[in-house]
């Protein structure tokens, strides 16, 4: 993930929002909880955010080698 742009921020805060308390949603990231609300670029978004997101959550963390930087793995094309 890379620091959020223009609406970016905005149109994520407004899915997570969408979909608080009324469904599922699985969120995958190759960073650790802490580093994403700075992502957002905006205090208050990324706080609403992450709250939202966090609340009810079952965080997953997989640790161990990546197959997709493992020596002779192939490269999606």
């Amino acid at each position: 993930m890379r620091p959020l742009d223009g609406e970016e921020p905005i149109d994520l805060y407004e899915v997570i929002r969408q979909r608080y308390e009324r469904g599922a949603m699985i969120v995958t990231s190759n960073r650790a909880i802490e580093e994403w609300h700075p992502l957002f670029l905006d205090e208050l978004i990324g706080s609403a955010a992450m709250d939202r997101l966090l609340h009810h959550a079952h965080v997953v963390v997989v640790e161990g080698h990546s197959y997709g930087k493992a020596p002779g793995a192939r490269k999606a094309s």
